[in-house]
């Protein structure tokens, strides 16, 4: 696991702000937001059990970000913050095919923890 920001803030489709401490599972090729308002951890990528496949191909420094419903534009923040740079590859997850799009890990944070 690693600390890419311990304090990073979101604003939602829906206008809704998130704030908290972003970390990377490289090992799930996971990104999450710990925001200590929030009874749960917020995923901004999606789980590995929902995209098997396309998630098994991603390099440890990958993840797939969801940008669908509240997500949408999550991904551009995170590459405006220098956080993740955005690949020009996308994959449709579930049955409704929803938009994920493939992003490179750019850590900044303090390392492992």
């Amino acid at each position: 696991m690693t600390v890419l920001d311990p304090f990073f803030e979101l604003t939602l489709a829906d206008d809704k702000v998130i704030a908290g401490r972003l970390e990377h599972f490289p090992e799930g090729r996971a990104l999450i937001l710990f925001d200590d308002e929030a009874v749960d951890p917020i995923p901004l990528s999606v789980p590995a059990a929902d995209a098997p496949e396309a998630t098994a191909a991603l390099d440890e420094d990958q993840v797939l970000l969801r940008n669908w419903t509240e997500h949408r534009g999550v991904p551009e923040q995170l590459a405006d913050s220098g956080l993740v740079g955005l690949t020009d590859e996308q994959v449709q997850v579930g049955m409704f095919r929803l938009q994920a799009i493939v992003a490179k890990i750019r850590s900044r944070g303090p390392g492992p923890s």
